[in-house]
């Protein structure tokens, strides 16, 4: 789960295209990939030319335009009961069920700045999900079969 400012939300940029071309022109494919193995920029170049369907990576290309930041709690506030198989966009999986914090946020830091530590953490974690093309094509063929043995007859 996730939650906005209205003020933070007037920056998204639903046309896919032109953050595309907007972060090549300030030369950000890098950054926009976390200077890791994530594929940010290849799940945008999909949603842009229509083989993906995602408003979440169009928000995380508006926030990196917009010189944005990212408030990421130290303990998630929500549990994820999408990833369960029933979603359209993933495999089930126990990956993101964690420990929920007790406590509600109280207080921000002073200076807004990005945290160097916790981006590295960040992309630590997208490194180690990485997966390769055959992995990909062996989970995708494997829905595909999986979604015949579901059809009428």
């Amino acid at each position: 789960g996730w939650g906005t400012w209205q003020r933070a939300w007037e920056h998204m940029d639903p046309d896919a295209q032109a953050l595309m071309g907007r972060i090549k022109a300030r030369r950000l494919e890098r950054r926009m990939d976390l200077e890791s193995p994530s594929g940010f920029l290849n799940m945008l170049h999909f949603q842009a030319t229509g083989r993906l369907d995602s408003w979440a990576i169009r928000w995380y290309a508006s926030v990196l335009l917009a010189d944005g930041l990212v408030l990421r709690p130290a303990m998630s506030m929500v549990r994820n009961t999408g990833m369960d198989g029933s979603g359209v966009h993933c495999d089930p999986t126990d990956q993101f069920d964690v420990d929920l914090a007790r406590d509600p946020v109280r207080r921000f830091p002073a200076l807004l700045q990005e945290d160097s530590a916790g981006l590295d953490v960040i992309r630590a974690f997208y490194a180690a999900r990485h997966v390769s093309f055959p992995r990909r094509a062996w989970r995708r063929l494997r829905r595909e079969f999986a979604a015949l043995g579901r059809r009428p007859a």
